[in-house]
């Protein structure tokens, strides 16, 4: 009896930080995608490009993709659902996920989505959600700010 009750108790206290991680590693997916799309932002952002209809004269340099419409990539509102990328491949040819390099290779459980906030675009926010299974929503959202001075270093925070 003694055996059964110690079984129990550790029962209790293992099954709940087993579930902690696996959420814990879950959420590394989202993580790793927008420090992904924050590098193809910044990179974006160091390369010169010809202002369209200005004939090639005029550079644009120091902004953020805003052009088109942004396609949200995968279902983030199924519990414990990994989005195929084969679904999406026709999206992550489009405007702005080629211009940020951003595409995922393997089954994915975030959503993502892109949102230019001014325009020129000096200002984004892409955010990765999921409903997981032990977390009601999980998303985060990654900050992309510049100044005259240059790009403010990224932040990614947990909502």
């Amino acid at each position: 009896m003694t055996v059964v009750a110690i079984i129990t108790l550790m029962a209790a206290v293992a099954i709940p930080a087993f579930l902690h991680y696996l959420d814990k590693a879950k959420t590394t997916e989202a993580k790793v995608n927008l420090k992904t799309l924050a590098d193809g932002a910044l990179n974006y952002y160091h390369q010169e490009r010809g202002i369209p209809g200005s004939g090639g004269l005029e550079i644009s340099t120091h902004v953020f993709p805003e052009q088109g419409e942004v396609p949200t990539i995968g279902i983030g509102d199924k519990v414990g659902f990994k989005n195929n990328p084969i679904d999406y491949a026709e999206d992550f040819n489009k405007t702005p996920w080629v211009e940020l390099n951003f595409h995922i290779s393997s089954p994915f459980l975030f959503s993502y989505t892109y949102t230019p906030l001014d325009s020129p675009c000096r200002k984004f926010d892409a955010v990765a959600k999921a409903s997981l299974a032990n977390i009601e929503d999980s998303s985060f959202v990654l900050m992309g700010r510049s100044s005259d001075d240059g790009v403010m270093p990224f932040t990614i925070q947990e909502q």
